[in-house]
């Protein structure tokens, strides 16, 4: 019954990595998503839990880009959102 809640729990993440590669891909296009550290830091935790590391991993690098003071380039963010994409079409 757990492994069921769990699995239907990665399936609507699936589901809303769609969602937020569209952010990040608006931020990229000039529309500033207003806590971009907050929604990159939620990704690498989330993706991490279930078990993706196509995603987490370079969401945790853009974390801790964000945790020393810096930002992201665009092409960093490009590739996460690639990543997102490709996971929300499985």
């Amino acid at each position: 019954m757990l492994d069921d809640r769990f699995n239907a729990l990665k399936v609507r993440f699936r589901g809303f990595c769609g969602q937020e590669a569209a952010r990040l891909r608006a931020h990229l296009a000039g529309t500033p998503e207003p806590d971009l550290a907050a929604l990159v830091h939620g990704l690498a935790g989330a993706a991490g839990t279930f078990g993706y590391p196509e995603v987490g991993d370079p969401a945790i690098a853009l974390d801790q880009v964000f945790l020393n003071g810096g930002t992201p380039t665009p092409e960093a963010l490009a590739d996460l959102a690639d990543r997102l994409e490709a996971l929300a079409a499985t």
